[in-house]
C-alpha cells in the first residue's frame, strides 16, 4: 500500500473517530439534558403537590375555626346571655342582704366578662366584618381593636380602595396581619406599627413597620420561641405574592408585600 492511501486510511480513522466523539458528546448533552428536564419537572410536581398540601391544611383549619367560631357565637354566646338575662331577672324580684347582693354583682360580672371573651374569641377565629365588608375595612378594624388595648397604638395609611380579593385571598391576608400584631406584640417591645398601602403597576404593595427593638434581635426572640416567617410566607405563597423584610432598618421591623 502506497503511502498517500496508508494517509487516506489514517485520515479517515480519525475523522470517524472524530465523528464518533462528536456523537458521544451530543447524545450525553441530550441524555443530561434529558434527566435534567426531567428532575426539574419532578422538583416542579414535588412543590405543586406540597403546595396543594399546604392549601388543603389551611383550607380545613380555617374551616374549623369558622366552625367553632360560630358555635362559640350562636351557641355559648347566646346561652350566656340568656343565663345573664335570667339572672338580671332574678336579682329584680330578690329582696338580698349585703352579703347576698355582692354574691350576685360578683356572678353578674363574671358573666359579662364571659360574653365578652366568647365574642372576642369567636371574632378571632373568624371575622364576620371580613364577610360583611371585606378586607381593608376588616384590616382597619383590627388595627383599632389592638390600639384599643392599649399594648399598640396602631396607625393605618390606606388612602384608596383595593381591587377585589376573594374571600380565601382576603383570610390569608387578615391571617398575615394578625400574625405580625401577634410578633410584634410577643418579641419587638414595640410601641407603634404604622400599616401603608399603594399601587405600583397594577400591583398592591402594603408595608408593615414598627418601631421595636430591631430586625437583628426581633430575629432571635422568634428563633428561641420556635416562631418566624413561615406561616407568613406560605399563605404570601399560596396567594402568589412576594415578600421583602428591610434588613437595612436600624431601629424596628419592617416588610413589605406585593399582591
Amino acid at each position: 500500500m502506497s503511502d498517500k492511501g496508508l494517509f487516506l486510511i489514517i485520515l479517515v480513522s480519525i475523522l470517524v473517530v472524530i465523528i464518533l466523539a462528536v456523537g458521544v458528546v451530543l447524545l450525553y448533552n441530550v441524555f443530561q439534558s434529558r434527566i435534567l428536564k426531567e428532575l426539574t419537572e419532578a422538583h416542579d410536581k414535588e412543590i405543586e403537590y406540597k403546595n396543594m398540601l399546604i392549601s388543603n391544611s389551611i383550607e380545613v383549619q380555617e374551616r374549623e375555626r369558622c366552625r367553632i367560631a360560630k358555635d362559640l357565637h350562636d351557641e355559648i354566646g347566646s346561652k350566656l346571655s340568656i343565663v345573664n338575662l335570667n339572672l338580671n331577672l332574678l336579682k329584680g324580684s330578690v329582696v338580698a342582704n349585703e352579703k347576698t347582693a355582692k354574691i350576685i354583682d360578683h356572678i353578674e360580672h363574671s358573666l359579662s366578662d364571659s360574653i365578652q371573651e366568647t365574642r372576642t374569641i369567636s371574632h378571632n377565629l373568624y371575622p364576620p366584618i371580613l364577610d360583611k365588608f371585606g378586607i381593608q375595612n376588616a384590616l382597619e378594624a383590627l388595627s383599632q381593636e389592638i390600639t384599643r388595648t392599649g399594648v399598640l397604638k396602631v396607625e393605618t395609611q390606606i388612602a384608596h380602595e383595593w381591587k377585589k380579593f376573594d374571600k380565601n385571598e382576603e383570610l390569608h391576608i387578615y391571617r398575615i396581619f394578625q400574625e405580625l400584631f401577634q410578633n410584634t406584640i410577643k418579641h419587638a417591645e414595640a410601641k407603634n406599627v404604622l400599616i401603608s398601602s399603594e399601587l405600583k403597576d397594577k400591583k398592591l404593595v402594603l408595608q408593615y413597620k414598627d418601631d421595636g427593638k430591631g430586625l437583628n434581635k426581633e430575629k432571635e426572640s422568634l428563633m428561641k420561641a420556635g416562631l418566624g416567617l413561615s406561616s407568613i410566607e406560605t399563605r404570601v405563597n399560596l396567594l402568589k405574592g412576594n415578600m421583602n423584610v428591610d434588613e437595612n432598618t436600624k431601629r424596628g421591623y419592617k416588610i413589605n408585600f406585593e399582591f
